[in-house]
């Protein structure tokens, strides 16, 4: 725990902490803590709202997540689980618009909230869908149409989900979770089998990732939790069943920590993924979890 100020609080301890609380569609707004003394002397105002043409606030682990994708020109990158659509702006900015970008989110409110922050941060190259990327892959060879950047990079040819194999560049599966690394956290209702039910949807969209990356492109598996059994467990799976399809890769740049034992990884894999901690002083920021794979040529 690290201290970083004082305050009153301005909401009992019922309304803060109550399950029955978090979960009721009338809950309360406002002030819960008013600061009175912060250890930093600086009080950072909101960013929701302003200047949402230019920025969109993200965490650090976030931003590094599409500096490991590694987007170049002329790339068609797939972003399987893509609201809120920071990092798929962030992906599109990195590429200059110069390629095509295929967004998805099985909700249509948020596939509208998307298409919403691309558009204002003129992420021109992105194409959001609505659809599950559990079920995103095709076999229907007389459907196939190509996706393909055109050599001038001002237009590109693009279709609809579902996609046929060996497809895109790049895939980033920045998938559901527990989400128990994010910050602050008063309360998280998550059972042992709701985690664990996670890890089964995770895999899913692992796989499809892996089939639609071409040979020689990059899959990058990110969460925002803690848990072992949604992060290195989920390597470890991953190098058991696809072990002649891909090879696990060195995380660049390197902003975090290494993995954590205790998932029959070696220590040379370990070594390789990135994990973003409450144990960490030096960087402190939300818990995450960065994985990058090359697939086989």
């Amino acid at each position: 725990m690290k201290f970083i100020g004082n305050g009153v609080s301005r909401c009992n301890r019922q309304d803060v902490f109550s399950e029955s609380y978090q979960r009721d569609s009338k809950s309360l707004s406002g002030i819960a803590v008013e600061v009175t003394y912060l250890l930093s002397g600086v009080i950072a105002p909101p960013l929701d709202g302003i200047m949402t043409s230019l920025i969109f606030p993200q965490n650090l682990p976030s931003i590094l997540v599409c500096h490991v994708a590694n987007p170049q020109p002329g790339n068609i990158v797939l972003d399987m689980c893509a609201s809120p659509g920071g990092k798929t702006s962030h992906m599109a900015a990195l590429l200059g618009n110069q390629g095509l970008i295929i967004a998805i989110d099985k909700s249509v409110k948020k596939v509208s909230k998307l298409r919403n922050i691309c558009d204002s941060l003129g992420a021109t190259c992105v194409h959001c869908f609505c659809y599950d990327s559990t079920r995103i892959v095709t076999d229907d060879s007389s459907s196939k149409i190509s996706l393909a950047v055109t050599s001038s990079l001002e237009e590109t040819n693009y279709q609809s989900p579902p996609f046929y194999p060996e497809t895109f560049d790049i895939v980033l599966v920045d998938a559901p979770c527990s989400a128990l690394g994010q910050r602050p956290q008063l309360i998280n209702t998550h059972t042992v089998k709701q985690i664990e039910s996670h890890v089964c949807i995770q895999r899913k969209l692992f796989k499809n990732a892996v089939i639609l990356t071409k040979p020689g492109g990059t899959i990058v598996y990110s969460t925002c939790t803690i848990t072992l059994v949604e992060n290195e467990c989920l390597v470890y799976w991953a190098m058991q069943t696809m072990a002649d399809e891909i090879d696990l890769i060195e995380c660049t740049p390197r902003l975090g920590g290494m993995g954590w034992p205790g998932a029959r990884l070696s220590n040379a894999q370990i070594s390789k993924l990135q994990r973003f901690d409450f144990s960490d002083a030096s960087c402190d920021t939300i818990g995450f979890f960065i994985a990058c794979f090359r697939k086989r040529i």
